[in-house]
């Protein structure tokens, strides 16, 4: 949990707990908070909307935090692809889909093949997501941070180089 008083803020949340199920493609939260936040000066925690159609905007992250600063490492996170919201005021029903029996994630993940390039002289490069356990880090045998180098497209290969030959990096990646 990220405590709002690293940002000047009031921790208002009582406890978190949360789980990834990559399987079933699920991710379990639970949480308690008041609704109404108790510092009405904290812009970071609004009140949770209890009306009848009115929906509040949810995020979240699971993931390992920094050890020197208590913030999360964002590399290594797992979050929702967009907007994520809840309608708290609406009627109660039980309109959750049952799951299925849950299967046991295989022993061992093939690697992605590694390609190379060969035979480019313009390469560009940018930084993009890791491939999950078969992509960086099986390729590489080392630890990933979640986002990964892609050579004209292609994750991690190899650049095969003839000497004498000029070859041109075109480098995107950040600060």
């Amino acid at each position: 949990v990220c405590p709002d008083t690293r940002a000047q803020g009031v921790d208002d949340v009582e406890s978190v707990t949360g789980e990834r199920d990559a399987d079933a493609g699920l991710t379990r939260i639970a949480f308690k908070r008041a609704a109404v936040p108790s510092d009405a000066n904290d812009e970071f925690d609004v009140g949770i909307k209890l009306g009848s159609g009115e929906v509040t905007f949810v995020v979240w992250a699971i993931g390992p935090l920094n050890n020197e600063t208590s913030l999360p490492q964002y590399h290594n996170m797992q979050r929702p692809d967009g907007d994520v919201s809840m309608e708290f005021g609406r009627d109660v029903e039980d309109n959750c889909k049952a799951f299925g029996g849950q299967q046991e994630p295989p022993e061992d993940v093939a690697a992605f093949r590694r390609p190379v390039l060969t035979n480019v002289t313009e390469i560009t490069a940018r930084i993009g997501p890791s491939g999950g356990p078969p992509g960086y880090s099986a390729i590489s045998q080392r630890a990933s941070w979640g986002i990964a180098w892609y050579m004209n497209d292609i994750l991690v290969p190899a650049i095969g180089v003839e000497r004498g030959k000029t070859y041109t990096f075109k480098v995107s990646g950040g600060d």
